[in-house]
């Protein structure tokens, strides 16, 4: 009587690869349609800006952020940045503080000398 169970099993186990190879089988086609279509758009857009080695030119330009890529916006931009910068590690000093005064108040931590 067991050997019905097993064959039940084996079954099922053959049905779950049959599925699962079938699903992988559909997703790696979608896949190639989909390098296919980008192979596509990559023609359309051209090779000149992609120089000798297979960097794209436009890496070797200096970014400017903005509508109107002008030094004024990149220059606030880089200020911003620091100046976020600068906010993030006094936060963090603070914290770090507030925690050695909790750890020194349950003497996690030695006093100060």
């Amino acid at each position: 009587m067991w050997w019905v169970l097993w064959v039940m099993l084996v079954l099922a186990a053959a049905g779950a690869l049959v599925l699962l190879a079938l699903n992988l089988w559909r997703r790696s086609k979608a896949i190639g349609r989909e390098m296919r279509e980008l192979s596509r758009a990559l023609e359309r857009l051209g090779t000149a800006s992609v120089g000798e080695h297979g960097r794209h030119r436009s890496a070797q330009t200096t970014y400017l952020p903005g509508p109107v890529r002008d030094a004024a916006t990149l220059a606030a931009a880089r200020a911003t940045r620091e100046r976020v910068a600068a906010e993030r590690d006094e936060a963090r000093g603070a914290r770090l503080a507030r925690a050695v005064t909790r750890w020194r108040s349950v003497g996690l931590v030695d006093q100060k000398a």
